[in-house]
């Protein structure tokens, strides 16, 4: 397989949060992992911080995880029920960091960096998609057959 990497910056291994505390987060990526011998959805939400490091929360959706879903909304703002977990990226909101002893597939026992709590920020407001939106992703166009279009001469400010 041959993999072009023209214009990929290597940007290293991402940092992860080895602290307790309450930090203010980013949130970066919202995915579907797969799903379980059950059936029901397996979500991986990542989050950052100011310091750019990073903390994940994994969420197997069933009726018994709903709690932490109605969390994670009221944190960011939703104010809505039918709430698309894929706006959830690029909001803020306060998490509660807290570790836990944890022994790994060698054997070991290391600590284990979780986010225990989520809470609305006092100091950033998300901007809220209305109920029932479908979350936007731009992407680069690389067809080149493409024809150019200009519409009215208007330059689009991003």
């Amino acid at each position: 397989m041959v993999i072009n990497l023209s214009g990929v910056e290597n940007t290293g291994a991402k940092k992860w949060i080895k602290e307790e505390g309450h930090f203010t987060l980013k949130c970066v990526d919202v995915r579907e992992k797969g799903v379980t011998a059950n059936g029901n959805p397996v979500y991986i939400i990542e989050f950052k911080n100011k310091n750019d490091e990073h903390i994940r929360d994994e969420i197997v959706i069933t009726p018994n995880t709903l709690w932490k879903i109605k969390q994670l909304s009221d944190a960011f703002g939703f104010t809505y029920d039918n709430v698309n977990i894929l706006h959830f990226k690029d909001m803020y909101l306060v998490g509660w960091v807290k570790s836990r002893k944890h022994q790994n597939k060698v054997g070991d026992i290391v600590d284990v960096f979780e986010i225990k709590d989520y809470q609305k920020s006092a100091k950033l407001q998300n901007k809220i998609p209305e109920e029932n939106s479908v979350p936007v992703e731009y992407a680069t166009q690389t067809n080149s057959n493409l024809p150019e279009i200009d519409v009215d001469g208007e330059e689009i400010p991003f």
